[in-house]
């Protein structure tokens, strides 16, 4: 549920009592406060490959490349 905003970020309230924190660009247009909002959690396999790889070439380079 969206509980408010506070300037370009919007505070939403888990049905657990948990609040999270986003900008409020992405939620959909118009979103007010009070409205429950649907989310759905996916992974991304390119980007976790990206970052997998730059996480090799920084502890490669700190190793002196072995």
């Amino acid at each position: 549920t969206i509980d408010r905003f506070e300037g370009d970020r919007a505070v939403l309230r888990t049905n657990a009592g948990q609040e999270l924190v986003v900008p409020r660009g992405e939620l959909p247009t118009p979103a007010r406060e009070g409205d429950v909002l649907t989310v759905s959690f996916g992974t991304d396999a390119e980007a976790t490959d990206v970052r997998v790889q730059r996480a090799k070439d920084v502890l490669n380079e700190i190793l002196g490349g072995t």
